[in-house]
């Protein structure tokens, strides 16, 4: 694991130690969930009739979130961390509330990707496929966004604070990395 800038802000710090902590969670939800025996199926009834039937159309189950999701909007997503952050980096404004902007969507776009692989099988040629490609699309773009706004600052006094902001938005790149993120964030 790399250690955070000297130079980073207090927040930016925090922010990844909390998406160290998410990740080492979810990569043990992952394990448990691989250890788990699959569930039984309860048998189904020898005949059913016509007073056994609902007589309103049942609505359709809505699926339980898995737990991967659920820690990753407690650890991340509703952070107290993450919501100083973006509230501080609203009130400075300009390309330090870009950068925000830009982290948000990207931590968004993390949780769709974990949305879609706790409920898909991996593709074999993850993530180099086109399809691949296309799912972490959002993501990537993010990324270059950060970055790229750093870039167009580089006159600005915040220089160095929008920097270590672009030098640790690759992290959220975590989703692509097999077989466990762990050891490269």
């Amino acid at each position: 694991m790399a250690a955070p800038n000297a130079g980073s802000p207090p927040e930016l710090t925090d922010l990844i130690k909390r998406l160290e902590a998410a990740t080492s969670k979810l990569e043990q939800f992952a394990r448990s969930a691989a250890a788990a025996p699959p569930p039984v199926a309860a048998a189904a009834p020898a005949t059913v009739t016509s007073r056994e039937l609902p007589t309103a159309a049942a609505a359709p189950e809505v699926p339980e979130e898995p737990r991967a999701v659920t820690a990753f909007d407690e650890e991340i997503l509703q952070s107290a961390s993450l919501a100083e952050f973006m509230d501080k980096s609203t009130k400075i404004g300009g390309a330090v509330k870009d950068q925000a902007d830009r982290i948000d969507a990207g931590l968004k776009a993390t949780r769709t990707l974990i949305l879609v692989a706790s409920r898909a099988a991996k593709p074999a040629s993850w993530p180099t496929s086109a399809d691949s490609q296309l799912a972490i699309k959002t993501l990537r773009e993010c990324i270059e966004q950060t970055v790229s706004i750093k870039e167009k600052a580089r006159s600005s006094p915040l220089f160095a604070n929008l920097s270590a902001i672009a030098d640790g938005v690759p992290a959220l790149g975590w989703v692509v990395v097999a077989p466990k993120p762990g050891p490269f964030i």
